[in-house]
């Protein structure tokens, strides 16, 4: 299954990930996923570590709630979980 998370934004939102070019290289898969899920949102879609899932931070619980349904219509396929930090 396809992880994505839709996360309340962090104190910093300068996160990257050094792996993800090594990733889209090896899985062109997980880059046009990528390309997709950035069509539907102005916010940044990480991957976390060498790939098991992307996530997206959010500045609100609404948005985050927007954001989820219109993925979870978009992409009905794929496992899409909120997570809220205090």
């Amino acid at each position: 299954d396809k992880l994505i998370e839709t996360n309340k934004i962090f104190a910093h939102n300068n996160h990257q990930n050094n792996l993800q070019p090594a990733v889209f290289n090896l899985y062109p898969n997980l880059k046009e996923i990528h390309t997709q899920l950035q069509q539907h949102t102005t916010y940044p879609i990480l991957l976390t570590g060498s790939g098991s899932t992307f996530f997206i931070e959010t500045k609100s619980k609404i948005e985050s709630n927007t954001l989820a349904l219109k993925l979870k219509q978009r992409f009905p396929t794929f496992y899409i979980k909120q997570t809220y930090s205090k």
